[in-house]
């Protein structure tokens, strides 16, 4: 059995010949969006997701942001316990 070796000239050749092979209709940009979407919805960074795809974080931001987990919140709400006690070192 030989080998064929990996050809980034022959890459959508092959992804399209895989892709006949499991009866998909993706193109390499479907595989693109799903690979950026993945990592935003593990809540990977916008700036890493944008180095990792070669993008700028402006076009990221527009693409995944919406996908990037809810984490704000986490960062404004306190307990009460944090409260009283950065209230009782304030006095």
């Amino acid at each position: 059995m030989s080998v064929k070796r990996w050809d980034p000239d022959n890459f959508s050749a092959d992804l399209r010949g895989a892709n006949d092979q499991a009866g998909l209709a993706w193109s390499w940009l479907d595989y693109r969006h799903n690979f950026g979407s993945h990592l935003a919805l593990r809540g990977v960074s916008l700036y890493k997701i944008a180095t990792l795809m070669g993008n700028s974080p402006e076009i990221c931001r527009r693409h995944y942001a919406a996908l990037v987990p809810e984490t704000m919140a986490e960062e404004v709400e306190f307990g009460r316990s944090e409260v009283s006690l950065s209230l009782r070192s304030a006095s």
